[in-house]
């Protein structure tokens, strides 16, 4: 993981709650941490934040610039070539090395049931051309988790956003 000198960068948890639902969100990757009905666990997490830093399943992560893999990690766009970090062989996996899952998002909560969440790639960030502000949304809504995602470019280039989360699909006992 690559920091930026001179910004501080310290994992941040915001809760939201609804009734008997639970979920944690933390800045590192707009990840959610958690969601629990009750005490049953509904995705999968690490209970340490700090665990995130290592990880490399992009476990609850908002992925991108561009989810999934970009061939050969390089791509052409208007007539000119942009060549990417490969962290998958020869590919880009969700946005490379730098992507939004490895970035320190700005977090602020008004209610106790929604989150916001920003980040601003800057042009070459990761390899792709254009600046970008990218908003995430996260509302917790009785049983239903709700993720709205923006991204306001300054210029062509790819965006595919995608929430990562790994859900238990084991049946829990009351």
């Amino acid at each position: 993981m690559k920091l930026e000198t001179g910004k501080p960068h310290q994992i941040e948890t915001a809760i939201l709650t609804d009734g008997n639902m639970r979920v944690s969100v933390l800045n590192y990757g707009a990840i959610t941490q958690g969601w629990w009905y009750k005490d049953h666990p509904l995705i999968l997490g690490f209970e340490d934040p700090n665990e995130y830093l290592a990880d490399t399943r992009y476990l609850g992560a908002i992925v991108g610039r561009v989810a999934n893999r970009i061939s050969g990690a390089k791509f052409d766009l208007e007539g000119a070539s942009f060549e990417l970090n490969a962290n998958e062989g020869k590919n880009t996996l969700h946005g490379g090395d730098d992507g939004l899952s490895k970035q320190f998002w700005d977090l602020r909560q008004f209610v106790q049931n929604e989150v916001f969440l920003n980040y601003v790639s800057r042009d070459g960030e990761a390899g792709f051309p254009g600046e970008i502000s990218f908003e995430v949304r996260i509302c917790l809504q009785g049983p239903r988790l709700v993720y709205s995602i923006t991204a306001q470019p300054d210029r062509p280039t790819p965006i595919s956003i995608a929430q990562h989360n790994y859900y238990t699909l084991v049946p829990q006992k009351p």
